[in-house]
């Protein structure tokens, strides 16, 4: 089996295959808005694709700035449910979601190398996945001054 990366901006006429993906209303509700958001220019979609076409997951990545800090936006990252837990060897042995966020962290160092950044930051949906974050991946926890909860790694 080998994988491949797609790169999906600007204007999306059809991701209803990605709508499908999403195991229940709140995760559909997520993959709709990073998809209409990437129709509107506001992030950028790497999808995880296998060699017939069957998508794993995908990162939505937008730039932003926290507490005047610039840094990648982690709008979105999904996993397909039966792929969470497995871990591929034709993904240096990592897990879908390890793998996408690799990914996010290369391009973060190739836009640092050109205009500056200094975070990956992400906003997780619940406290159980912002444990995960910070247990699995190292992020750190950041609250800002309108006391947001943040999660980050530096780059």
């Amino acid at each position: 089996m080998t994988f491949s990366v797609k790169k999906i901006s600007g204007y999306i006429s059809n991701y209803q295959s990605f709508l499908k993906l999403g195991s229940n209303d709140r995760e559909v509700g997520f993959i709709k808005q990073a998809f209409n958001d990437c129709s509107n220019y506001k992030n950028v979609i790497y999808a995880l694709f296998d060699e017939q076409n069957i998508i794993y997951g995908f990162i939505a990545l937008s730039a932003s700035k926290v507490e005047l800090i610039p840094c990648l936006l982690i709008d979105y990252i999904f996993v397909v449910k039966e792929y969470r837990k497995i871990i591929f060897p034709k993904l240096n042995n990592l897990k879908v979601s390890a793998y996408l966020l690799s990914l996010a962290d290369d391009i973060a160092e190739d836009i640092k190398s050109k205009i500056g950044l200094k975070w990956i930051v992400l906003i997780a949906d619940n406290d159980k996945l912002a444990d995960y974050y910070v247990s699995e991946f190292d992020f750190k926890k950041f609250k800002s001054k309108e006391k947001f909860e943040y999660l980050f790694i530096k780059i």
